[in-house]
C-alpha cells in the first residue's frame, strides 16, 4: 500500500480532521526543506537563478537599493530562508500558485544544467505523496521535469481518445484495447 493511502487510512482510523490548510502548509514546508538541502547554497551563490524565476513568474525581483544591487550581494552569509525563492514559495496562497512556482524553478534549474535534478525531482514527488490532499506527480524525462496532477484525468482521457482514434484502422486491436480500458 502506498504512503498516500496509508496516511489517509491513518487519519480515518484516528478520526483526525482533514485540514486542507494545514496539509498545504505541511507540503510547502516539506518542499522547502528539500529545496534547501539540494539547492539552497546554489541559490545563495547564484542570484541569477532567482532573478530568472521571478521573471518567469512575472514578479518584480527585490533589489536593495536604487543602484540596483541585488539583495543577494552578501549571499555568502545569507541563509536560504532569506532568499527571494524561499519567500515566493512560502507566500504561495494556493496550490496552483505553489505548483507554478515549483515548476518554473525546475525549468530554470534545467537551463542551469543542475546535475542532481533527477534526485531533487524524486524527493519532491515523495514529499508530495505525504500530503494526500495535494499530491502531484513529477515526471523526469530526458533531463526535463514536468509536474502533473496526481490523477491527470484530462491527460488520460486525451491519450485514450487519441489512441482509440489512431487504432480505428486496426479493428482487432481496438477490441483488445477497449477491453483493457474497461479493466483499467
Amino acid at each position: 500500500m502506498d504512503i498516500k493511502r496509508r496516511l489517509l487510512n491513518h487519519y480515518k482510523r484516528w478520526n483526525i480532521p482533514f485540514d486542507e490548510e494545514r496539509q498545504f502548509t505541511q507540503l510547502k514546508n516539506r518542499i522547502i526543506t528539500i529545496i534547501s538541502r539540494h539547492i539552497g547554497q546554489l541559490l545563495v551563490s547564484k542570484p541569477k537563478i532567482e532573478e530568472r524565476v521571478y521573471f518567469l513568474l512575472g514578479l518584480e525581483y527585490p533589489y536593495s537599493s536604487p543602484h540596483l544591487l541585488p539583495l543577494t550581494s552578501l549571499r555568502s552569509i545569507v541563509a536560504f530562508s532569506n532568499t527571494p525563492i524561499y519567500k515566493v514559495i512560502m507566500k504561495a496562497d494556493n496550490f496552483k500558485n505553489f505548483i507554478r512556482a515549483l515548476q518554473i524553478l525546475f525549468w530554470v534549474l534545467e537551463e542551469e544544467n543542475y546535475t542532481k535534478l533527477k534526485e531533487l525531482a524524486k524527493e519532491v514527488e515523495q514529499a508530495s505523496q505525504l500530503t494526500p490532499a495535494f499530491a502531484f506527480r513529477v515526471a523526469f524525462r530526458k533531463g526535463k521535469v514536468t509536474l502533473y496532477p496526481s490523477s491527470a484525468k484530462l491527460l488520460d482521457q486525451k491519450m485514450v481518445d487519441e489512441t482509440l482514434e489512431w487504432l480505428q484502422d486496426y479493428p482487432n486491436v481496438v477490441q483488445h484495447y477497449e477491453k483493457a480500458l474497461q479493466i483499467w
